[in-house]
């Protein structure tokens, strides 16, 4: 797939689960607005970025969008995706414009790309044309990835499977790079005169020249209106990465249709259906996220109806010294 020699079209794109977080994000949303007048502004909320994929992509795409367990992955996916079809600039919600786009000295043809640090090139701000081959890349990476049925409760899954990780040795691959730090790829690249369609900038430029990220994960922890990548990572980890274990100074018995569980140091606990049920998966096998879809499958209800409560329950059984949920496999 060739490059093409155009000009990056005057989009731009953001996204989140719905609209909840907007009035949060509206000074940010606004600077970029104020001050790219000239520039289409476009929102899309989870349905709408689940219809874009399934319009423009195939169904082996299609597939593993739907498949990623956090909203955050398919956040990324969709960045990528709606940059190679559409072009144009692409920005998180707590990002802030500080300069006008066309004052970035963007050349043509081009794919505009920031370190964030010296291991990763950012993604919460990415200017493209549309149709270029990096994010064709990227797009393939994280489906060959998901489809090799990734570790779920692999450490900064999500930087693995769709963020900066993945971004970052896409952009490495598309650049002929052999060394994997970006802070390295990025001084190669300015070596060989940046002779490829593809711009790379310095730590400085989306982190206070261009653009300031606020980092939302932070800034907006306390918001009831606002769920974070980070928060969302680190439940999928306890929910993959978390075997229980009903401890064996336990033993259940039914008294007068009650069930409880009778500890040999004499202590009891009366157990509700749920609590019941839920335990009688806890065999040390199956992870959090096993017995979440086990009891779904059984009762015909949605895995992410049910995942907190059962988490929730094995916390507080877990608090009484019932079943042992610490990270194992």
């Amino acid at each position: 797939m060739t490059n093409v020699d155009q000009s990056i079209p005057l989009k731009l794109w953001q996204t989140y689960k719905d609209t909840s977080a907007l009035s949060l994000a509206e000074p940010y949303i606004e600077s970029w607005r104020t001050l790219n007048p000239d520039y289409s502004y476009s929102f899309m909320v989870d349905d709408e970025i689940d219809t874009f994929i399934h319009d423009h992509f195939d169904r082996a795409t299609l597939d593993v969008f739907r498949a990623l367990p956090l909203g955050v992955m398919r956040a990324d996916m969709w960045r990528y995706a709606v940059l190679y079809i559409e072009g144009g600039v692409y920005a998180d919600l707590d990002a802030e414009c500080l300069i006008p786009i066309n004052e970035w000295g963007i050349p043509r043809g081009q794919l505009v790309v920031g370190l964030e640090n010296k291991v990763h090139f950012c993604q919460w701000c990415i200017a493209s044309v549309a149709k270029h081959s990096l994010l064709a890349t990227v797009l393939e990476m994280i489906v060959a990835r998901w489809q090799d049925d990734p570790d779920l409760s692999r450490p900064n899954l999500t930087h693995y499977l769709t963020g900066p990780g993945i971004w970052t040795e896409a952009i490495a691959r598309y650049s002929g790079a052999t060394i994997g730090s970006a802070h390295d790829i990025y001084r190669a690249h300015h070596d060989n005169n940046n002779t490829l369609s593809l711009s790379l900038l310095n730590e400085q430029a989306f982190n206070n020249q261009f653009v300031r990220h606020h980092y939302g994960s932070t800034t907006w922890r306390e918001s009831d209106n606002y769920v974070s990548w980070t928060s969302q990572s680190s439940k999928l980890h306890l929910l993959y990465g978390c075997y229980p274990t009903l401890l064996s100074n336990w033993t259940m018995q039914i008294e007068s249709n009650v069930f409880r569980l009778h500890s040999t140091n004499g202590a009891s606990v009366e157990l509700n259906d749920s609590a019941r049920v839920i335990l009688s998966y806890c065999d040390g096998s199956l992870s959090v996220a096993n017995i979440a879809e086990l009891i779904a499958n059984d009762f015909e209800i949605p895995t992410a109806d049910i995942s907190e409560s059962i988490w929730k329950t094995l916390n507080d059984l877990a608090k009484l010294g019932v079943v042992d949920i610490r990270r194992s496999s």
